[in-house]
């Protein structure tokens, strides 16, 4: 029999349950204040802005250095933060995960970095992106329910780390949660023959973007290496072999997907998948099934709506920054699938209209400044009642 009945789910439910997720953090026991330092990091994730900002901002919290200070002192075992971290996404997972496979999505997560980068392990090398060419990244796994993003593991990324160790943390991540996967959805970052021969070796069925390289077919010589394949017109399928710096070789099947994008002016763009145990015979289904991992461009949106600014150095602040980014996104995925989906004969209906993640945020953010209240004042050099009262 469906459940008919109906139960309110308030603002200060969502607080409630957001500080007690944090509150899980064993590695912030220690913490004195516990709970207002966690209601400025909430408010300052909710606000989009710094920690010293969010202190400014409430009555009754901690200063900024007292905040920054505590957490500091409390992160500093980064490989423990990172394993209670992984332990808080996954703490309240959707039963209906585990009942069939699924296809997984790996994806590497590059924040800009500007600071000062000498014999920082933590910062990555990578190409021009915001002004910069360091970041501070993340690799994650994640599936796709129900059209939301549910994230089940989160990895740093240091300086010398091999995308191949990444990706095995993350398989392993997923093993131990007991997450079957149908078709692994690899991000361009992990493209390369270790990583390939890798899957292949696990009977992997995967599909991943093949980095364009080599001479451009308008280039002298041209075109060569995958590029060779990219200045082709027509979709198709075709095996290539990749070698690395070592000599490795690794032969594989590509996709090869022609798009018009204007058709007026004739222009195509060719996309090129590296697909394994794949044995669906539309090329389309290969670029549809892969575009599914862009319901993260939507969700990138919301995690940095929900992205606390620093310009911080130190790794294990940075790390909780952007994981609790992902916590509160799980929670308001959990509170659909859980709470706010309504029952049927098949299925759940989600109601993605009646709490937004946008309005999560502003629901955390109301509840802070209802029991803290904003500092409504500020000191000026002239007298506004002047022009008030007059």
């Amino acid at each position: 029999m469906i459940n008919s009945k109906n139960y309110s789910l308030k603002i200060q439910d969502i607080h409630k349950l957001t500080i007690q997720f944090l509150c899980e953090l064993t590695i912030l026991s220690a913490l004195t204040r516990v709970k207002d330092i966690l209601n400025v990091v909430i408010f300052a994730s909710t606000f989009r802005t710094s920690i010293n900002q969010a202190s400014n901002e409430l009555q009754g919290v901690p200063c900024s250095s007292y905040v920054l200070r505590q957490l500091t002192n409390n992160l500093q075992d980064i490989d423990q933060l990172e394993k209670e971290l992984n332990k808080i996404l996954i703490s309240k997972l959707p039963k209906q995960l585990k009942r069939k496979k699924r296809q997984v999505a790996i994806d590497l997560v590059d924040i800009p970095y500007h600071g000062t980068t000498e014999n920082d392990s933590d910062v990555r090398r990578s190409k021009a992106k915001s002004g910069t060419t360091h970041f501070f990244s993340y690799a994650t796994a994640y599936v796709i329910l129900n059209g939301n993003r549910y994230t089940l593991a989160l990895v740093r990324v240091l300086a010398e780390d091999n995308m191949l160790d990444v990706l095995k943390k993350l398989m392993a991540a997923l093993k131990k949660i007991g997450i079957k996967i149908s078709v692994l959805l690899v991000d361009r970052a992990f493209y390369s023959v270790k990583v390939i021969r890798y899957l292949k070796t696990r009977k992997q069925a995967f599909i991943m973007p093949a980095v364009k390289k080599g001479k451009k077919a308008n280039e002298n010589g041209g075109p060569t290496c995958t590029q060779r394949l990219a200045a082709q017109k027509k979709s198709g399928r075709t095996r290539y072999t990749l070698t690395n710096s070592e000599g490795e070789k690794v032969s594989f099947d590509v996709v090869i997907v022609c798009r018009n994008l204007q058709k007026k002016k004739k222009k195509r763009k060719t996309l090129l998948y590296v697909t394994y145990l794949v044995n669906s015979n539309s090329l389309n289904w290969v670029r549809k099934t892969y575009r599914k991992r862009f319901g993260i461009e939507s969700s990138y949106r919301q995690l940095n709506q929900a992205r606390i600014k620093t310009t911080t150095r130190n790794p294990g602040l940075r790390l909780f920054f952007y994981a609790l980014a992902l916590i509160l996104r799980n929670i308001w995925v959990w509170l659909h699938a859980s709470i706010i989906a309504s029952s049927r004969r098949g299925g759940k209906i989600l109601h993605l209209s009646k709490l937004p993640f946008q309005k999560l945020l502003l629901w955390l953010f109301s509840a802070i400044i209802e029991q803290y209240t904003l500092k409504g004042e500020i000191i000026g050099s002239s007298n506004i009642h002047r022009i008030l009262d007059g």
